[in-house]
């Protein structure tokens, strides 16, 4: 069978922006649990956090969350440049081909920057999952000087858990 063949043939199912971006959010939670590559789940994360972002900016809603409420028009796009560059080097290799990346505290950067989508998840679509809730708890925990868990906390009783997702 060619790969022609492969796309006449009608999909086996069709993924809508939420359900991407769940799969997205999910597979990342299960990765910081897990431990694992902080790069993968980086690209992850900042995958979901910019289709969020796209998606909020399309039906005209608010994020929760949204760095832009947070810094100042005229410094949008240098803080965007370096809070993306990490994710762009992994992205792309055309602008800084023979550039090494230098390297933070990229998993703590990460499991922030994945709360904050997780939080942008459940605002944009009035819908929480186990792996949100979880997930929450889990930064509660860690990091219970940061974290409001009251105002989030009542906010996760009026979101419906989802159906259980692959």
């Amino acid at each position: 069978m060619s790969d022609e063949d492969e796309y006449d043939r009608p999909p086996r199912r069709k993924l809508n922006k939420q359900e991407a971006v769940r799969h997205l959010l999910h597979t990342s939670i299960r990765l910081v649990m897990n431990m694992e590559d902080p790069f993968a789940i980086h690209v992850l994360v900042h995958s979901a956090d910019k289709m969020l972002i796209d998606i909020a900016k399309r039906q005209n809603k608010l994020l929760r969350m949204d760095w832009e409420d947070y810094i100042k028009p005229e410094y949008h796009s240098e803080f965007f440049r370096l809070h993306r560059k990490t994710y762009n080097y992994f992205k792309h290799a055309d602008e800084d081909f023979s550039e090494d990346l230098p390297v933070r505290d990229i998993a703590m950067m990460n499991v922030m920057q994945l709360f904050m989508a997780c939080m942008n998840y459940r605002t944009l679509f009035n819908d929480t999952t186990d792996h949100i809730t979880l997930f929450a708890i889990f930064m509660f925990n860690i990091m219970p000087h940061v974290i409001i868990p009251d105002g989030i906390g009542k906010q996760m009783h009026r979101c419906p858990p989802s159906s259980p997702s692959p």
